[in-house]
């Protein structure tokens, strides 16, 4: 039952962080774009040279393309993962670092948004980044399409954040899966520049997020053990 209840939550979070990333987007605040441009250059980083890379070495650009895409398997397969096990309290600490992730990141891309890599070089993108640039720009004008799931969370990288996550919740796990695991996300990590239209600062700010996540989310399970019930 606790497990059924977590995925049951997992869930519907997900798709509240969703309606709650586009009335975010909805403000319509001041693109940081420029900011970030100028933060990424001054590192001596150009993101648009990678992505035309990529571009031109089609197999690269597919397999990293397959990589990028594992984000929703990997989190399902370590749900399973956890309840075939019978670690439920590892179970719901992933479930409260997501929950504490998602949360803050849409927030944050809100109050600091960006359209990204593409849009700011004038280059045509990945497909299904093309169709969260535009449904980007809808929320902005305030039209709202709710047939549309495009993730539109540009900084942090939340790509970014829930693979080190990934990774951290496997960490005490034999390294048989640990180190597949870890490889797998750094992948994704990196991934996110050529596939996911990011900037560096994205990526960096992701790393952050994930820091700040995993910090917060043991002060809550101690604060829990310590002063009510067990998790």
């Amino acid at each position: 039952m606790a497990a059924l209840l977590s995925i049951f939550f997992l869930l519907v979070y997900a798709e509240l962080m969703t309606v709650l990333s586009y009335l975010m987007c909805s403000l319509a605040l001041p693109l940081v774009d420029s900011s970030v441009v100028a933060f990424d250059h001054d590192l001596g980083f150009y993101a648009q040279s990678f992505f035309f890379w990529f571009k031109q070495h089609r197999w690269w650009d597919i397999s990293f393309i397959l990589i990028y895409d594992t984000f929703l398997f990997q989190m399902l397969a370590i749900v399973i993962f956890f309840i075939l096990l019978g670690e439920l309290t590892s179970l719901q600490r992933f479930i409260m670092q997501f929950m504490l992730a998602a949360l803050l990141a849409v927030v944050i891309s809100g109050l600091l948004p960006a359209a990204g890599v593409s849009d700011w070089y004038h280059y045509t993108p990945n497909p299904a980044s093309t169709y969260a640039i535009h449904h980007f720009y809808e929320l902005r004008q305030g039209i709202l399409d709710v047939t549309q799931g495009d993730g539109i969370v540009e900084l942090p990288s939340f790509h970014t954040t829930m693979a080190l996550i990934y990774a951290y919740a496997l960490r005490h796990q034999r390294k048989i899966i640990f180190i597949p695991v870890l490889i797998l996300n750094c992948l994704m990590v990196f991934s996110c520049i050529p596939v996911g239209d990011h900037y560096l600062a994205d990526i960096l700010a992701g790393i952050v997020l994930f820091a700040v996540v995993i910090g917060l989310e043991q002060l809550i399970f101690l604060g829990v053990k310590k002063y009510g019930t067990e998790i």
